[in-house]
């Protein structure tokens, strides 16, 4: 399979840009939303963007590949609805229209979800645990030294990957 075949070309422009460092804050508020709910309405995504950027969002600069840009639209709202735009152009939101009310809504398309757990998991600094790694490891030099079968290689290989 290729790269380009699941994620968009431009997808991870928004790290290039000089707007980054908003766009990486926009993502993680759009990240936290996701995690309480899968389908993300507009207006609640504006909102949050609004609240969680107040007037960060008055800093965004004119890119020379946006079709639109920030400063047509001066109000945090307008901002917001920039934002949503980009999100939707580099692959990081996709659209869902709600056929029945004709509202917009947008979904996290799973390999932007997957790369937006990854983000927050860094920056909040998940702990990683390593005590069943501590314990196989030891557990397997434990076994293997007691029966000294033909299996002990196995067991010190098994031992090395778990340390490592």
């Amino acid at each position: 399979m290729r790269f380009f075949e699941i994620f968009p070309q431009n997808f991870f422009s928004l790290f290039a840009s000089t707007n980054r460092d908003i766009y990486i804050e926009a993502l993680l508020i759009l990240h936290r939303q996701y995690r309480s709910e899968t389908l993300l309405k507009k207006q609640d995504l504006v909102s949050r963007l609004v609240a969680g950027l107040e007037t960060r969002m008055l800093d965004l600069k004119e890119e020379d590949d946006d079709l639109y840009g920030p400063d047509e639209d001066v109000n945090l709202s307008g901002r917001a609805h920039f934002l949503l735009r980009k999100f939707v152009d580099t692959g990081w939101l996709q659209l869902e229209p709600d056929l029945a009310s004709f509202a917009e809504n947008y979904v996290v398309p799973g390999y932007a979800s997957k790369l937006l757990h990854l983000f927050y998991d860094i920056l909040h600094g998940k702990p990683v645990e390593y005590n069943g790694f501590v314990y196989s490891t030891y557990s397997n030099l434990r076994t293997a030294e007691q029966d000294r079968d033909e299996h002990m290689y196995d067991a010190l290989k098994q031992a090395h990957r778990a340390t490592e």
